[in-house]
C-alpha cells in the first residue's frame, strides 16, 4: 500500500516538473515570427487599408507607404528605412527597431517607450514626431535632425 502510494506520488511530481519545465521554454524562447522579409522595397502601399503582415524585416525600404494607425506590434525592423511615410498612431507594443532610419516621415503621436529596448536604435532626418512619446527610453544615441517635436 505504501509502495502504490508512493508511485502514485513520484508520478505525480514528474508530471508536475514536465509541466514546469514546459511553462520555463515557452517563457524564455522567443516567438516565431510568422515572416522573414529582407532586402524588398515598398513603394506607395496603403497598409491601413490591406493590412501589415507581421514580421521581420531585414534591409527593407518603405517609400511614401502609409502605415497611419497600423498594428506593428511584435514587429521587427531591423536596419530598415522609411522614406516620406505616414506612421501617426501606429502601434509599436514590443516593436523592435534596430538601426531603423526615418526620413520626412510623418509620425504623430507614437509612443516608443513601448517597443522593445533591447539594441533599440533609430535616426529622425526631416520628420514630424510631435506628441511622440520617448518617456524613460534610452536614446542617447538616436540622432534628431530637422525635426518638430
Amino acid at each position: 500500500m505504501l509502495s502504490k502510494r508512493i508511485t502514485i506520488l513520484l508520478q505525480q511530481l514528474n508530471e508536475a516538473t514536465e509541466h514546469r519545465i514546459s511553462l520555463l521554454h515557452k517563457a524564455f524562447t522567443p516567438p516565431m515570427h510568422e515572416t522573414y522579409i529582407a532586402d524588398k522595397t515598398f513603394d506607395k502601399i496603403d497598409f491601413a487599408q490591406s493590412g501589415f503582415l507581421k514580421g521581420e524585416y531585414e534591409n527593407c525600404i518603405f517609400n511614401n507607404c502609409q502605415l497611419s494607425e497600423v498594428n506593428l506590434s511584435g514587429c521587427q525592423f531591423i536596419d530598415c528605412t522609411f522614406n516620406s511615410s505616414n506612421l501617426a498612431l501606429a502601434k509599436l507594443n514590443d516593436t523592435v527597431l534596430r538601426d531603423v532610419t526615418f526620413k520626412d516621415c510623418k509620425m504623430l503621436g507614437l509612443r516608443f517607450e513601448l517597443c522593445s529596448q533591447f539594441a533599440l536604435s533609430f535616426s529622425f532626418d526631416g520628420c514630424q514626431l510631435n506628441h511622440s512619446s520617448f518617456y524613460k527610453t534610452k536614446i542617447k544615441k538616436a540622432i534628431f535632425n530637422n525635426c518638430e517635436v
